[in-house]
């Protein structure tokens, strides 16, 4: 294993951090400038209980099983450009309440072996990439972007368990968000918005949607052996909207 104390910092300066485990990673505060991170469980977890953070390069963490981020102070860090990705590889990517995922300006890829448990997953100008290859997506605080796209595929089910779990593309950059053999479900308040480009949400069983919103494209309903219940707007101008159930589409309000 390697293990970090509370308060503990490993501080690569300008150069390069790398930390591999043949078992299991447990971190407190780990940085560096304009160097890669690069973080490896080999036959464990990695759990982080401070921020990971380095600036215009690349953070890269893989548990072999889950990776979690445990609290608040959880937050991983690539500003400007690099690209930030969490792999786990036969588990579950999970992030507590005020965790942040910061891309900076450039792409935020997460894939999970089971499923993955959001809170604030944020970047600029570039991709944002979520898969849970065997369970579900439960999104509990915002996942945006600008002027690019936001990809969320779960085996199983997508939820927008709170008000606050919203998911935004601002300018142009499509959302496309499936639940392959499960549902899509938002909260109260939970909005989907494309900004101006397309929106296309395909369930391979039912819909809860609450606020699902772009500007001047196309949004794209499909429960394919369910319902469609729609709890609040579905809307955009000068473009297309298609909503298509296998059994019942019902608008409330």
């Amino acid at each position: 294993d390697l293990y970090q104390e509370d308060e503990s910092t490993i501080d690569g300066g300008t150069g390069k951090v790398t930390l591999i485990a043949g078992k299991k990673v447990t971190l407190d505060q780990v940085q560096t400038t304009t160097s890669a991170i690069r973080i490896t469980a080999q036959g464990g977890d990695v759990v982080a209980n401070d921020f990971i953070k380095t600036s215009d390069a690349a953070i890269e963490i893989t548990g072999d099983n889950d990776v979690s981020f445990t609290n608040g102070l959880s937050d991983v860090t690539s500003s400007g450009t690099g690209g930030l990705t969490v792999i786990a590889t036969k588990g579950s990517i999970t992030q507590a309440d005020g965790s942040t995922i910061d891309g900076g300006s450039d792409k935020v890829t997460l894939t999970a072996g089971d499923s993955l448990t959001l809170d604030r997953v944020q970047t600029s100008d570039a991709d944002i990439a979520i898969t849970a290859q065997n369970g579900s997506v439960t999104a509990k605080d915002f996942i945006t972007t600008s002027n690019a796209n936001i990809g969320i595929t779960a085996a199983q089910d997508v939820a927008f368990d709170t008000d606050e779990a919203d998911v935004l593309s601002t300018g142009s950059g499509e959302i496309e968000i499936i639940a392959t053999a499960g549902d899509i479900t938002q909260a109260d308040g939970s909005t989907i918005d494309g900004g101006s480009d397309k929106v296309t949400l395909t369930a391979g069983d039912s819909f809860t949607l609450d606020q699902v919103q772009t500007a001047g494209a196309d949004i794209a309903i499909t429960a394919q052996n369910g319902s469609v219940t729609a709890k609040d707007f579905i809307t955009t101008s000068n473009a297309n909207i298609g909503i298509t159930a296998a059994q019942n589409v019902t608008l409330f309000n």
